[in-house]
């Protein structure tokens, strides 16, 4: 039952271990985040207005910023190892700082700390348990492993969601932190085990950062990069602003602490739930069968249904419980289809660079433009709460404003797209393993890299389409049997036989009808035989009489490799008549043979060659 599981989440057996410990400490991510931000808001909103909440977002975007260089220059001070542990001893402190100074004073300063730490603390917990999952796994096992991994966040939110009404009727909201807190000492010992028991798969070399810097000056200069970093600006102002919609929302409808922190747990596990879903069922399908069309578009065009219907129920009835339920659904599908669907494919944007560009550009727009964008946002707001009285259905005639620019630049960054793919094609920076390309923009440009002159750009292009497992490589591979460049046929059988495309045979004895060049035509005879079928001794044996040596080696390696105990019989014969002749050339040609055979039991032939006389 065991492996049956295992077989079905494509984890493999020398991987089960690391899984298990990454999972939980996923887990205990989300159980800490969960009872932070539902003690934090809950108490911040019956402390505060909800038009103090731009202050909140300015003061979140400054800290983060200013954590975030503190982090990087920590890096360069400190080991990986010590970097880890030491942001969560810092989360730890300062969790149980904030708490000490809730239960001694209470005060409105405190209580605006504790509701800004809520982005400090999924930030720095974020960057550990990523930072640790990409040092433990290879690039090719966290595409397989990633998403899985993280459902252990997903999962927490879900049963401490449901559990934290009733715990809040016991303990209150405030005391929420120190199980936040003990949630944060399990990670530490979850990782100081890990630390301890892996420190193969956690050792690798540092990156060089000077010239990591010196590429992104150049990056700054990239029309493409401009496009990435306006539409994760938009996206961050619309987050913001959704969000702040919620608040007001919530704040209207719960007054008491309890009640609040009951409402946040309940949200946190219906965002849970429907993630879960949405991971399972729906969101890799949508981006495999529509790619960035649905990735950049599909969640402003939602958030404008939802501000479309809050400024309609809104004008209608303000205040009412349906303004509340469409404001809640508005903030969970920006919750879930954000983490499923936009920022995977913003990920994909960062694809037509090279990979040291590639990195230092996330991390740039991640750590300090995209905080940034949240301090602007907040600005923006406090400015608007001051000349308005601002509520969440008047968010939603600024909202429409934002999701016009949001829907423009998501338009032009879709057109550039495939142009920056197109160029890195040519440059040949890309590469399959670090993001799937299975969408209709990439698989077209790298359609028309295979018809390139250039064979080293045709080249490349099949090796990312095999690379990312494509569909369609048989029928590109078949197409391209019948290409004018002898090295592109010969890289092409040589697929063909090495992934036994057994599609391809007709195509492969077609094109034996019409080749010409003996080094080709041996190629082919070779790749029939591996793709088997009754008629392969008859037609190879003909060949093995053949007195050009390409056809004549293709027919014999065929043979031995793919003709069964007929075959080997055959052409054993023959392999060691030549290991044995006087003739150095006979030699030599058998030593090539058994070269490209690859076959382990026939090590006796190669006993014998090795200590030929003619070197």
């Amino acid at each position: 039952m065991i492996k049956t599981i295992l077989a079905a989440l494509n984890i493999r057996s020398n991987e089960v271990h690391l899984f298990i410990w990454l999972f939980v400490h996923s887990f205990f991510i989300g159980f800490i985040i969960v009872f932070f931000e539902v003690a934090a808001s809950s108490i911040f909103l019956t402390k505060f207005n909800v038009e103090t909440i731009p202050y909140a977002y300015i003061g979140g975007a400054i800290v983060v910023t200013v954590l975030g260089f503190i982090c990087s220059k920590c890096e360069e001070v400190f080991s990986f190892s010590k970097s880890l542990m030491g942001s969560l001893f810092f989360l730890l402190v300062s969790n149980c700082i904030l708490a000490i100074l809730l239960f001694l004073s209470s005060s409105r300063l405190s209580v605006m700390a504790l509701f800004i730490w809520i982005d400090v603390i999924y930030v720095l917990l974020h960057i550990e348990f990523w930072g640790l999952a990409g040092r433990i796994f290879t690039v090719t096992q966290g595409k397989r492993l990633f998403a899985l991994i993280g459902t252990g966040e997903v999962c927490a939110y879900i049963i401490m969601g449901l559990t934290i009404p009733k715990i809040v009727t016991i303990t209150g909201a405030a005391n929420l932190l120190f199980f936040s807190a003990s949630g944060i000492i399990c990670c530490i010992v979850i990782l100081f085990y890990i630390l301890r028991s892996f420190p193969a798969q956690i050792s690798s070399d540092e990156k060089d950062m000077k010239e990591e810097n010196f590429l992104l000056k150049d990056m700054i200069k990239n029309k493409f990069l401009i496009f990435i970093i306006a539409i994760s600006v938009i996206s961050i102002f619309g987050y913001y602003f959704i969000d702040y919609a919620f608040y007001d929302r919530v704040e209207a409808q719960y007054l008491d602490e309890k009640n609040l922190a009951s409402f946040f747990g309940r949200f946190f596990a219906v965002v849970g739930i429907v993630t879960l879903i949405f991971r399972t069922f729906i969101s890799g399908r949508l981006l495999s069968r529509f790619g960035l069309t649905v990735g950049l578009f599909a969640l402003p065009s939602l958030l404008m249904l939802g501000s479309f219907a809050m400024i309609i129920s809104g004008s209608l009835h303000p205040g009412i419980a349906l303004l509340f339920l469409i404001a809640i659904s508005t903030k969970l599908v920006d919750n879930v289809v954000r983490i499923s669907i936009e920022e995977p494919s913003i990920l994909t944007l960062y694809q037509p660079f090279h990979a040291t560009q590639r990195l230092g550009a996330q991390t740039i727009v991640e750590s300090i433009i995209e905080p940034v964008a949240g301090g602007v946002a907040g600005v923006i707001l406090l400015v608007l709460s001051f000349l308005f009285n601002l509520q969440a259905y008047h968010i939603s005639y600024f909202m429409l404003l934002i999701l016009a620019v949001w829907f423009t630049i998501a338009f032009f960054v879709r057109r550039e797209y495939p142009n920056a793919l197109g160029k890195a094609l040519s440059k040949r920076t890309l590469n399959g393993e670090l993001i799937s390309l299975d969408d209709a923009s990439s698989i077209n440009v790298l359609k028309e890299g295979l018809k390139s002159p250039h064979i080293g750009e045709v080249i490349y292009c099949l090796n990312i389409l095999e690379e990312i497992k494509h569909k369609s490589l048989d029928s590109f591979l078949i197409n391209l049997l019948n290409h004018p460049s002898l090295e592109i046929r010969l890289n092409v059988l040589y697929r063909i036989e090495r992934l036994n495309i057994v599609s391809a045979r007709e195509a492969v004895i077609q094109r034996l009808k019409l080749e010409k060049l003996p080094l080709a035509v041996g190629a082919l005879i070779r790749t029939y035989a591996s793709l088997g079928g009754f008629e392969v001794i008859d037609r190879l044996l003909p060949y093995l009489e053949h007195t050009e040596k390409y056809i004549k080696r293709g027919a014999i390696i065929g043979l031995l490799k793919s003709g069964g105990i007929q075959g080997v019989l055959l052409a054993g014969a023959d392999l060691m008549k030549r290991v044995e002749s006087e003739n150095s050339e006979d030699r030599k040609f058998a030593a090539q043979v058994l070269g490209q055979i690859g076959i382990r039991d026939f090590y006796q032939p190669l006993l014998s060659l090795l200590r030929d006389e003619e070197l």
